[in-house]
């Protein structure tokens, strides 16, 4: 990963939107391929005289209201030296044990250059990590002829996932390693059809392109990278932002964009998906998801340009354009380390306030001689027009109107039950969350939010008016967060309803953004708490009935996050409960079970998620062409037999080849873009079921409704906008 990157790992924070970066990047893209060494010289990086009272400035607001409070000492200095170096070469590609040992001296000072403000020694480092990094690209350039890196026929392996490993010992062991990973890169492309002059010509315009971006590093990338070391040293939300990163992140707010609605970051040198903006094409267009990697970008599928090295806002600017104009993304999934790249075509589109807004379905469910009808509501987003509100309109478009605006239609009013899918809402509003919260409440607390001086306050529902007294279930992935978890929790903790799918992402943390002379900085200050008086942070919500995730939760989520703050508790709140769903939990968890055992959608995604497992821990490559090829399909005949076998289960034909196979996933996902009840989606599908036990139980008077009422209560000051 990049120390450039705009986001560390994968978050639900608003990272670089594709859709709305406008850049000023200088410099072509298109490098001369004749220019095969770095320059000659690289003019020596230093500190400006602003980033030293930028720093003073960043300081002061972390030390004054950060939620985590530092001291600023030598064991501090050594959690700064380590984390930057592992920023800056997170893969040990670049440094030696040689080299670090070097840096050594420097370990117990960077607390002085964070008191004082002098940047050299972040500054020096950073500039031998340029020339060894110039280092790494020539030496790509300069072996790219040799015979032995397309010799695919050795049995040879490379290590893919070196941030755990050691530093090379010296630079003969690095260059072994770059010679490898040319050899990878070759075989790569070889898998994917091409010649020999033709990946010669692109890794040598890949690797050129590479160096013209080392020669163009300024001052300001630098300090910025810099002051992110020691930032997500006290949480992985708190960012410094440049002034141009400052512009982009306004840009990114407005939600009104032309793009293809996805967020990237920079990973070493690819660039991945860390989210799809709900409603945005991407998201609709179903061919591409959080993880996979973007290798290159075009108008024409037959003439794409490699963007593999490209700094990230580059790759920004290629794939923004006129709306309705089509776009083709070579992507790496991140389903597997040695599937070839597939091409996809995505149509631009302004992603607008509106295509995120929340939608309804009806899903029935046949039991027998009864049937019944469950409204859903799809809620990608707790979005408000915060424009809007400002200009004091009494419309303003935000979730909580839109969702009531469902319940009280007809369908909706007819429904036995009520499904609200938060899957993949990375949150929004917690504004919002609490009004959303009000529609299925009579009174009562929703959240409670502690600051930075442990001063706790309390939000809550004062609308005695409910929408739905109708059962509900709230179904939760790994991708629901803030917001997300602030409603689910509340419908658990008030037993209001069943929270069905797999835990949910865990970020619990309110960030404030401060304005500074030079940029922006983005700032944790308070944590958000159950009324319960349990932490979402770290943990998420555990679903009442949980089911399996085809995430990685030490890949996705806030526990995969470096320095995320832990999970904690504080006294709970005062509240009556809606319902009482304790005696009736483990009747709706044994009949759930119960159909599990027979469904074979569920045991096909289950099987899925088994081998994705699989291929996630594998983190060495073969660099021999036909051993990989030969991975490559078994990979493709095990996802070939694990349809089959479903299909055979389910009566229907099966396929003869992988091709046919992905041909038809293709139409179907292009086809179901815009659908909401999906026969195969069997989350939902058994949240119906659930559902359904659920009204069968109140109709036997299982289920007791105490509808929760509060007297005397007063509506505090809401505590402010949550940013994801």
């Amino acid at each position: 990963m990049s120390l450039f990157s705009f986001q560390p790992r994968l978050k639900l924070t608003t990272a670089c939107i594709i859709a709305s970066l406008s850049t000023s990047f200088a410099g072509s893209v298109f490098a001369n391929v004749d220019q095969l060494h770095a320059p000659d010289h690289f003019d020596t990086i230093r500190p400006e005289a602003v980033h030293s009272d930028t720093l003073k400035s960043i300081m002061q607001s972390l030390n004054y209201d950060h939620f985590r409070q530092i001291k600023v000492n030598d064991q501090f200095s050594k959690q700064v030296f380590s984390h930057y170096l592992s920023a800056l070469d997170p893969l040990k590609l670049h440094f030696t044990q040689e080299d670090v040992q070097k840096f050594k001296k420097y370990e117990n000072q960077f607390d002085d250059v964070i008191k004082s403000g002098k940047l050299d020694i972040p500054f020096t480092i950073f500039n031998f990590y340029r020339d060894k990094s110039a280092e790494r690209f020539t030496y790509m350039l300069n072996h790219i002829d040799d015979q032995s890196v397309f010799d695919f026929t050795q049995d040879e392996t490379l290590n893919i996932e070196r941030e755990e490993g050691q530093y090379a010992k010296d630079q003969k062991a690095l260059e072994t390693i770059w010679h490898k990973q040319l050899k990878e890169s070759a075989l790569r492309l070889s898998l994917a059809d091409k010649t020999t002059e033709e990946i010669k010509d692109l890794l040598k315009r890949r690797f050129t392109a590479k160096l013209n971006y080392l020669a163009q590093t300024n001052p300001e990338d630098v300090f910025q990278g810099f002051m992110n070391t020691v930032t997500e040293l006290y949480d992985p939300h708190t960012q410094y932002l440049s002034p141009r990163a400052s512009d982009n992140f306004n840009i990114n707010m407005s939600l009104s964009l032309e793009g293809i609605g996805a967020v990237l970051q920079t990973e070493d040198e690819y660039t991945k998906v860390v989210r799809l903006v709900p409603g945005g094409p991407a998201d609709q267009s179903g061919q591409i998801k959080p993880l996979d990697k973007i290798l290159a970008v075009g108008s024409d599928p037959k003439d794409l340009t490699d963007i593999v090295g490209w700094r990230i806002d580059e790759v920004v600017s290629q794939i923004r354009g006129p709306k309705g104009t089509d776009i083709y993304l070579e992507v790496q999934s991140a389903d597997s380390k040695t599937k070839v790249t597939n091409i996809i075509k995505i149509t631009r589109n302004t992603v607008k306030l509106e295509d995120q807004a929340a939608r309804s379905d009806i899903l029935k469910i046949n039991r027998g001689d009864k049937e019944y009808s469950m409204g859903v509501i799809e809620v990608p987003a707790f979005y408000a027009d915060f424009s809007g509100r400002s200009q004091g309109q009494k419309d303003y478009r935000r979730v909580s109107d839109d969702v009531e605006r469902i319940l009280n239609t007809p369908e909706m009013k007819m429904a036995d039950g009520i499904i609200i899918d938060l899957r993949a809402n990375g949150g929004g509003s917690l504004q919002e969350a609490n009004r959303l919260i009000g529609l299925f409440l009579k009174t009562g607390p929703t959240v409670q939010i502690k600051n930075t001086r442990e001063q706790v306050s309390l939000n809550r529902d004062s609308d005695p008016k409910i929408a739905s007294n109708q059962p509900i279930v709230v179904l939760i992935d790994r991708l629901s967060a803030s917001a997300s978890e602030i409603f689910a929790g509340a419908i658990q903790d008030y037993q209001r309803g069943i929270v069905l799918g797999s835990r949910s992402f865990g970020k619990g943390t309110v960030q404030i953004l401060r304005a500074l002379d030079h940029g922006q900085l983005k700032m944790t200050h308070a944590k958000f708490y159950r009324i319960s008086g349990e932490s979402n942070q770290h943990q998420g919500i555990i679903p009442d009935i949980e089911m399996v995730s085809s995430y990685d939760p030490s890949e996705v989520g806030e526990s995969a996050l470096e320095n995320a703050l832990p999970w904690d508790t504080i006294k709970p709140a005062q509240f009556k409960p809606f319902y009482n769903l304790d005696p009736i939990k483990p009747l709706l968890s044994e009949r759930h079970l119960q159909r599990l055992e027979g469904n074979i959608d569920y045991q096909y995604l289950v099987n899925q998620t088994d081998l994705l497992q699989e291929l996630r821990d594998d983190s060495v490559v073969h660099l021999n062409k036909q051993a990989r090829s030969q991975e490559m399909h078994d990979l493709e005949a095990k996802r070939l037999s694990l349809e089959n076998n479903r299909r055979k289960a389910k009566g229907e034909d099966e396929f003869k080849t992988y091709e046919e196979f992905e041909s038809y996933e293709s139409k179907k996902n292009e086809k179901e873009a815009d659908q909401i009840v999906k026969a195969d989606d069997v989350v939902l599908m058994e949240a119906g079921q659930v559902l359904a036990d659920m009204i069968d139980l109140e109709r036997d008077n299982v289920l007791v409704s105490n509808m929760n009422t509060e007297e005397n209560t007063s509506l505090l000051d809401f505590f402010g906008e949550i940013l994801n």
